[in-house]
């Protein structure tokens, strides 16, 4: 199994799984049809070869009516949260894409193809219900990928997600100096990312990666750091404060980052 993060940030998430056959997307918002298609075409796959969407939550920013109106158009099935259902009706009615075939889940595992999903809730303001997702190869149920980026606290209970999975990606969201020091951002948007139902600070993923590493047989081979903001933090800032608080617990993942604008190398998840 191998994952390439196609985007990651308010102006666009999307990431790309694949094991086997069994090529799908987690998210697709933010970017228009176009940006979609070329997107995926940087990895040299189409639309229609896709399996699935599957859905975290539904801000703009993850799923949007292009990505809909794709699955339509493509005959893509849609995957989100049961709770999702009457608001992502709403949004289908809105933008009059109504006809995508959805398939709900609950926090009960659920496969698509190849790959198994294990869902779980974070604490996130979007309407309705956010999800995080751990997922593995259904013949290699070890083989763990973790996978959160929008969450606004982590707390002690959410470490049994991620333990002991080979790949984590995981939202390190700002920097809180840079936040709290920005003088061109309302003091209302500051404290909406602060709280604990808004972003991770880069200080929090790191204190969440150690729970995780503690809580695991083993660490996890990779970390790949999501949803950084563009005003609020840089990849070398967060690499450099997330990698230095696990190594002075003696774990030494590769933590690399995710971006805005471009996507990341394709990641082999074992």
């Amino acid at each position: 199994m191998r994952l390439c993060v196609l985007r990651s940030g308010s102006s666009a998430n999307c990431t790309f799984v694949e094991h086997e056959a069994t090529r799908l997307l987690i998210d697709a918002g933010g970017l228009s049809r176009r940006g979609l298609t070329s997107a995926l075409a940087e990895i040299s796959m189409a639309f229609s070869d896709l399996k699935a969407l599957v859905v975290t939550h539904l801000h703009s920013d993850h799923l949007n009516a292009s990505a809909i109106g794709l699955c339509k158009d493509h005959g893509v099935p849609l995957f989100v949260h049961e709770d999702n259902q009457t608001v992502l009706d709403s949004l289908m009615n809105k933008n009059r894409t109504a006809g995508v075939r959805v398939k709900t889940f609950s926090c009960r595992c659920f496969s698509i193809g190849a790959i198994d999903f294990s869902p779980f809730v974070v604490d996130h303001d979007a309407q309705g219900i956010t999800c995080g997702f751990m997922f593995f190869p259904s013949e290699k149920p070890l083989l763990r990928v973790s996978f959160a980026t929008d969450l606004g606290c982590f707390p002690d209970a959410m470490v049994r997600h991620f333990a002991d999975c080979n790949c984590i990606v995981l939202e390190s969201n700002h920097d809180t100096g840079m936040l709290w020091n920005n003088p061109y951002r309302p003091r209302a948007n500051k404290q909406r990312i602060a709280s604990d139902t808004g972003h991770l600070s880069n200080e929090q993923a790191a204190q969440a990666l150690v729970k995780i590493c503690a809580a695991s047989r083993a660490a996890p081979r990779i970390v790949v750091l999501s949803h950084l903001s563009k005003d609020h933090n840089t990849h070398s800032l967060a690499i450099a404060q997330v990698s230095s608080a696990l190594a002075l617990h003696g774990f030494t993942p590769e933590v690399r980052t995710a971006f805005r604008d471009r996507r990341t190398d394709f990641i082999e998840c074992w």
